[in-house]
């Protein structure tokens, strides 16, 4: 078993932009993590548009650190979005 077998979702994400805003932010914070995209070319990305673009999976130990990061690339996302 290695340690990613332990790995847990821990948040879901809307689009690959998010998904990229995340990832710098965590290797940059040198916390461990997984991007999995819902993306299936069997049904041409129809799953996920129904699901949702994917999810980042990482340490339980690390769920709460990496829950506030997210919610403050959201947020900040969401204030760019009111000023344009």
């Amino acid at each position: 078993m290695t340690s990613k077998d332990k790995y847990v979702k821990v948040v879901d994400l809307e689009n690959e932009f998010e998904a990229g805003l995340l990832e710098k932010e965590l290797e940059e914070a040198g916390i461990p993590f997984e991007i999995h995209s819902l993306h299936d070319q069997a049904f041409d990305g129809l799953y996920q548009m129904l699901h949702g673009w994917g999810f980042l999976a990482a340490p339980p130990n690390e769920a709460k650190r990496i829950k506030k990061i997210y919610e403050e690339i959201l947020q900040d996302l969401e204030q760019e979005k009111d000023t344009d």
